[in-house]
């Protein structure tokens, strides 16, 4: 999860229970490894994997951070549009934050800019004037499951053999990564 979302040019959908259980297991580790007389060598060995494990979360969790402040309006719109059935593009505390983000950046512009134009000036329109992810980026896939004549560009198609690596358009693949039979490199 944290390699795909890393390389994803959009955010991806919520891995939150990943997480928690991951955080939980931390968790417990730390409490085995204050009750437990192991070997000083082993207990160390531990510490290290908690301090990755924990590494990778905080990056994960920033990385997604990142993509809701860059990319805010689209974000929000998209988690909208999601069905009810869909796997949640954000968390429950990334939806909070992404709208108080939104609201507080509308705020910000404003007061500080939009305030100060003509009144024929200060219309702004956040979803055409704000960023929006490029899914046209070219990424590295690895292929977890065979897939026959995929799409991988306007008029192209080929056979994606599993453990195969390619480079693709991001927009080609992105079910490919939703469903896992690829992921990002």
């Amino acid at each position: 999860a944290w390699v795909n979302e890393r390389m994803a040019p959009e955010l991806l959908p919520s891995q939150e229970e990943l997480v928690e259980c991951m955080i939980e297991q931390l968790d417990a580790m730390e409490r085995n490894l204050k009750t437990g007389k192991r070997n000083p060598l082993v207990n160390s060995i531990h510490s290290l994997e908690m301090e990755r494990v924990r590494f990778l979360i905080a990056s994960y969790v920033r990385c997604r951070l990142g993509k809701i402040e860059k990319y805010v309006v689209d974000v929000l719109q998209q988690h909208r549009a999601r069905g009810q059935h869909d796997v949640p593009l954000l968390s429950s505390a990334e939806l909070e934050y992404a709208r108080e983000y939104a609201d507080g950046m509308e705020n910000h512009l404003k007061s500080t800019i939009l305030k100060h134009l003509p009144t024929n000036l200060q219309n702004f329109d956040e979803a055409k004037e704000l960023p929006k992810p490029n899914k046209d980026k070219y990424v590295f896939i690895r292929v977890n499951d065979q897939q026959d004549q995929v799409l991988i560009d306007d008029d192209e198609t080929t056979d994606l053999n599993k453990g195969a690596r390619h480079i693709v358009r991001y927009s080609f693949i992105a079910s490919l990564l939703s469903d896992g039979s690829v992921s990002l490199t």
